[in-house]
C-alpha cells in the first residue's frame, strides 16, 4: 500500500508536498473513496493516483454541479486543500515557461488554508505556505538584494476594510520579515511591491473624519482614504508616504455614497462604513523613484511623483490627459487592477480590465 510523505518545513509549519494519497473531492466525489481504497490494496500492481486531475472544459463544473469550489484532502496531511481545476482552454504555443503557479483562493465558500504553490503542468499542490490569519491573499516570489522570497498578506477585516501583515519566506521558507503600516492601522491586502534595495511599498486604508457636504452627507461623515506607503524592511522606517485625499479630488470618483449604498445604507455615514471614494488596487515604485497606482473608484491609473507626491499624469477616467488612439479602447477600462510596467524604458504598462466582473 503506497504511503503518502509530508514534510514540515522550518518554523513557519509550511507543508512541502512530496507525495499525496488522494483523499477526496468535495463536494461531490467522496462516493469515490471506495474505489480510491480498492486501489490502494492493489497499488502492487497499479500506482495509486497521488489527487484528483484537473477537469477539461468541464460544463458540469460550470454549472456548479461539483460546488462552488470543488476541492481535495489528503491522507498525508488533511490541512491540505487542493483545487480541482477545470481548464477551460489548455496550454498552447508560447506559454510561460515558468514551473509553478501560484494560488491564493478567497471567497466565502473558501475554507481557511494557506496560500499555494501549484505544478503548472498538472496543477497539483507542491506546497502550501502557512495561514497566519483567517484571510490569505496574492502570494507572489520577489526579489531584492539577491535573493528570492515568497510573500503574501494574511489578515482579516476590521472596520470594513482588509487589514493585517505581509510576510516573506525566504528559500528555506523561513519567515523572514513581516511587514505593516506605519502609523496607521495594519496593511491593506490589495498589493506590495519590493524594490531591489529591499523597501516594501504597500496600499493602506485608513477611515477618518471628513467633510462630505457637496455629497449629501452632512456631519460626522467619514472616508475611507487610500495609502502608498514606502517602508524600509532593515530598519522599518517610512520612507515614504502618499495619501489619495491630499492630492486627488474627490469629484473624480465614480463611486458616489449613494452608489456605494445600493439602496441600502449609503457610505460615509459611520466609521465602519466609511466611503471609499478612491480604492487604491496596485502600486510599483520605478527606477526613477516614481510611482504607478491604480484607482478602481476612478476607472484611472496614475504616476505619482516620488519626492513631493504630486500627479505627474493621469490615464483613464473623469481626468485623462492621454489621447486614445485605438478608437476609445485604450482608455475605457473600469476597475482596473494590476498596473506594472512591462519595459525599462517605462513606455509600456499592463493593467487588467476587471470591469467588475462584466
Amino acid at each position: 500500500m503506497h504511503t503518502a510523505i509530508s514534510e514540515k518545513v522550518g518554523p513557519t509549519q509550511g507543508v512541502l508536498l512530496r507525495a499525496r494519497l488522494r483523499y477526496s473531492m468535495l463536494p461531490c466525489l467522496v462516493a469515490m473513496f471506495p474505489f480510491v481504497f480498492f486501489l490502494s490494496l492493489l497499488s502492487n500492481i497499479l500506482p495509486a493516483l497521488s489527487d484528483v486531475p484537473p477537469l477539461l472544459n468541464s460544463e458540469d463544473y460550470q454549472s456548479s454541479k461539483y460546488g462552488p469550489y470543488p476541492r481535495q484532502r489528503f491522507f498525508s496531511d488533511p490541512e491540505v486543500i487542493a483545487p480541482v481545476p477545470n481548464i477551460i482552454v489548455p496550454p498552447q504555443q508560447g506559454i510561460s515557461p515558468e514551473k509553478l503557479v501560484s494560488w491564493a483562493p478567497h471567497g466565502d465558500q473558501v475554507p481557511i488554508h494557506g496560500p499555494q504553490l501549484l505544478d503548472a503542468e498538472t496543477l497539483s499542490v507542491v506546497y502550501q505556505a502557512p495561514a497566519f490569519d483567517e484571510d490569505n491573499f496574492g502570494i507572489s516570489v520577489q526579489s531584492c538584494n539577491g535573493s528570492d522570497y515568497l510573500v503574501w498578506w494574511s489578515g482579516t477585516n476590521i472596520d470594513g476594510r482588509a487589514a493585517g501583515h505581509f510576510y516573506m519566506l525566504n528559500s528555506t521558507y523561513h519567515s523572514v520579515f513581516n511587514i505593516s503600516s506605519v502609523g496607521l492601522k495594519l496593511a491593506d491586502a490589495h498589493d506590495i511591491f519590493i524594490t531591489p534595495d529591499c523597501h516594501a511599498v504597500i496600499t493602506v486604508y485608513e477611515p477618518k473624519p471628513f467633510e462630505l457636504e457637496d455629497f449629501g452627507l452632512q456631519d460626522n461623515s467619514w472616508l475611507l482614504d487610500s495609502y502608498i506607503q514606502e517602508i524600509d524592511l532593515a530598519t522599518n522606517e517610512l520612507v515614504f508616504q502618499w495619501r489619495a485625499s491630499d492630492h486627488i479630488d474627490l469629484q473624480d470618483s465614480l463611486w458616489l455614497p449613494q452608489i456605494a449604498g445600493e439602496g441600502a445604507e449609503w457610505q460615509g455615514l459611520r466609521k465602519q462604513n466609511a466611503w471609499d471614494f478612491f480604492h487604491i488596487n496596485s502600486v510599483e515604485k520605478d527606477w526613477k523613484g516614481n510611482f504607478l497606482i491604480s484607482a478602481r473608484h476612478t476607472n484611472a491609473i496614475y504616476y505619482i511623483d516620488g519626492v513631493d507626491g504630486s500627479v505627474l499624469w493621469t490615464l483613464g477616467g473623469k481626468k485623462n490627459q492621454f489621447e486614445d488612439l485605438n478608437d476609445g479602447y485604450a482608455t475605457d477600462f473600469s476597475w482596473q487592477h494590476h498596473v506594472r510596467w512591462v519595459d525599462e524604458e517605462l513606455t509600456t504598462i499592463s493593467v487588467f480590465d476587471d470591469r467588475n466582473c462584466r
